[in-house]
C-alpha cells in the first residue's frame, strides 16, 4: 500500500490478487485472499468448545451481513479520524513554515 496524503492506494500486486479471487460472498473473498497470501486462518490457539463443529449454522450471507454492519458502524469514526488528521495537517503548516524561517534567520546570523 502507498499513502498519498489521506489517500491509500493499492499496489498493482494487490489489485491483481483481488481480481483473481472468484468467491461470490464477502466472507469468501476474505478467506480466499487470506489463503492466497499464506495467512493462517486462526493464528491464536482456540479455546472455545468446538464439539458442535466450526460455527454451526453460520451461512455466508450471515457473515456478509455482519461484515457490512461492522463496516457501517465504524464508517463515521473513520471520517472523524480522517478529518482530525486533515485539520492537524492544516494547522501544522504555519508552524512548520515558522520553524523554517527561524532556521534561516539563525543560519544567516551564523554566516
Amino acid at each position: 500500500m502507498t499513502v498519498d496524503g489521506l489517500r491509500f492506494r493499492a499496489p498493482p500486486q494487490a489489485i491483481a490478487l483481488r481480481k483473481s479471487v472468484k468467491a461470490g460472498t464477502l466472507g469468501g473473498v476474505l478467506m480466499e485472499i487470506a489463503e492466497n497470501v499464506g495467512a493462517r486462518p486462526y493464528p491464536e490457539p482456540e479455546v472455545e468448545d468446538r464439539s458442535l463443529g466450526r460455527l454451526p449454522g453460520l451461512r455466508p450471507a450471515d457473515l456478509d451481513a455482519a461484515v457490512r454492519k461492522h463496516s457501517a458502524s465504524i464508517e463515521p469514526w473513520i471520517r472523524v479520524i480522517a478529518g482530525t488528521i486533515r485539520a492537524a495537517e492544516l494547522l501544522s503548516r504555519p508552524l512548520v513554515a515558522a520553524k523554517r524561517s527561524v532556521r534561516r534567520i539563525r543560519a544567516r546570523r551564523r554566516s
